[in-house]
């Protein structure tokens, strides 16, 4: 039969080791935590740069287009359609809100 004093320092023994393990636990999540806001702030930048890249592809492509390319020709004619639908969407609002 096993004393009271034993099973105590069985006892013990157990809960320091989940307390360390608790400790390790934790820790871990701390790193995992940091190494996911690094991650994040990567992949925020990436995005960026790629909205950046984008825009400058199309940029690329309306000049293009300026220059002959037929390709890209349609692509500026249809920005321009589309640019011309806002603004005169905009004028539309205007009118409505000046009566």
């Amino acid at each position: 039969m096993i004393s009271t004093d034993d099973l105590i320092t069985e006892l013990e023994d157990v809960i320091r080791k989940l307390l360390l393990d608790k400790k390790k636990t934790e820790a871990s999540l701390e790193e995992l935590k940091n190494e996911r806001n690094d991650l994040q702030k990567q992949l925020d930048q990436s995005l960026k740069e790629i909205k950046i890249l984008e825009n400058k592809n199309k940029e690329m492509k309306i000049v293009s287009g300026l220059s002959g390319n037929s390709e890209h020709r349609r692509l500026m004619k249809h920005k321009l359609n589309s640019l011309i639908k806002e603004v005169d969407l905009c004028i539309a609002e205007v009118k409505k809100k000046s009566i």
